[in-house]
């Protein structure tokens, strides 16, 4: 019997809370609804640097472009005087390690020469 009792007493017990809980929520209500004219003017209101961001955006985009033409692979010509130093050096070695091997090679054409 005492376990009756008990289930019946909690039920009373939450409805006997249920006012209370019911006020407190209308307080959290009434002061939200007061905040509500306030925030609305705030979103209503246009943000003053909204132009300056799409100038700066622009600004960003042209300097991305920029940078991705700068990084881009270009197709150079390659220097004359270069190759001529790398042939030389070429000749120079084989010359060392073999001294007959570099009678062949003057003999033999250049494929870039006629």
């Amino acid at each position: 019997m005492s376990d009756t009792h008990a289930a019946c007493m909690n039920f009373v017990n939450a409805l006997e809370k249920i006012t209370g809980i019911i006020a407190q929520y209308e307080d959290r209500t009434a002061k939200l609804k007061a905040d509500v004219p306030q925030l609305e003017a705030i979103i209503s209101k246009t943000w003053g640097k909204e132009d300056e961001l799409k100038q700066l955006k622009s600004e960003l985009a042209a300097l991305d472009r920029k940078i991705s033409a700068e990084l881009a692979p270009t197709h150079e010509v390659p220097d004359t005087e270069w190759e001529a130093n790398t042939m030389s050096m070429t000749v120079r070695r084989i010359s060392r390690s073999n001294p007959n091997s570099l009678s062949r090679m003057s003999r033999q054409k250049h494929p870039s020469r006629p």
